[in-house]
């Protein structure tokens, strides 16, 4: 299997620190970053097949979400939520966007990592 790149985003450091654990012993390359103003730079790069964004932080909704998908509509992107989604806040993004609730438990994690990039 070639290795797949993922942009982990995640505010709590606990979190970002065992989801990139997960990920890594799967096989998966991962790039974790708390912050959000530095995605789009990380993203541009080209080498990501998937992003992983905290819907917790407040520039996910309303200005990064919208601006990732705009900018790289290929890249698939997993929301981690605590909450179901509104329809009304991801209105203007029209690229299939998947969901994981908090806590995400491993095996869930890597069950929809797979489905969407292998």
């Amino acid at each position: 299997m070639a290795s797949k790149f993922i942009l982990l985003v995640e505010d709590d450091l606990n979190l970002q620190q065992s989801i990139t654990l997960v990920l890594h012993r799967a096989g998966y390359l991962v790039t974790a970053t708390d912050c959000s103003p530095e995605v789009l730079d990380i993203a541009g790069t080209g080498k990501y097949n998937l992003v992983i964004l905290d819907s917790d932080m407040p520039e996910t909704q309303k200005i990064l979400l919208p601006r990732l998908k705009q900018c790289f509509p290929t890249i698939p992107v997993i929301i981690l939520n605590d909450q179901p989604p509104s329809d009304s806040k991801l209105s203007s993004v029209r690229a299939p966007i998947h969901y994981l609730s908090k806590p995400v438990a491993p095996e869930d994690l890597l069950e929809k990592v797979h489905l969407v990039i292998e």
